[in-house]
């Protein structure tokens, strides 16, 4: 069955839905499998980390989501702001996500986010609008899927 929606701004009180959705789609994506191997942290810990890039995209993007309740999400980078600095993801929160989850797993985490910024920025040169995340809580296994989270 086909569901036809609207997609809305993101409120910023409703930060905290759209990073749990996308957590729930990410909790699997290479770079946390990398840097949380254990299930249960790597289930707590995405949605934080996700709460950071939804908080970059709500200050220098634009996060789009379905009406309440939130079952997608979409964080687009603008060209305009085409690059997610270290001030940007501090300033996000990035470094209290990193202390909940202890030194080694926050540096496995930036490493290889660093080594996918490397990978794209030649694709980031040219100034456009990205997709940085998006994620969809159900579909059609009734699973949650997600594209690779770049932007964090």
């Amino acid at each position: 069955m086909t569901t036809t929606f609207v997609p809305v701004r993101l409120p910023p009180d409703r930060l905290v839905e759209a990073a749990a959705v996308l957590g729930r789609a990410a909790k699997d994506d290479p770079i946390f499998v990398h840097a949380l191997p254990d299930a249960g942290q790597r289930a707590a810990g995405a949605p934080q980390m996700l709460e950071t890039a939804l908080r970059i995209g709500l200050t220098h993007c634009e996060v789009w989501v379905t009406p309440t309740p939130i079952t997608r999400v979409a964080c687009w980078i603008s060209p305009t702001h085409p690059t997610v600095t270290a001030e940007d993801r501090d300033a996000a929160g990035s470094r209290a996500v990193g202390a909940t989850w202890g030194a080694e797993a926050f540096a496995r985490f930036q490493a290889f986010a660093t080594a996918v910024a490397e990978a794209l920025a030649p694709i980031a040169a040219e100034p456009h609008w990205y997709l940085a995340c998006s994620a969809s809580s159900r579909t059609s296994k009734g699973e949650a899927s997600a594209a690779p989270s770049c932007g964090t």
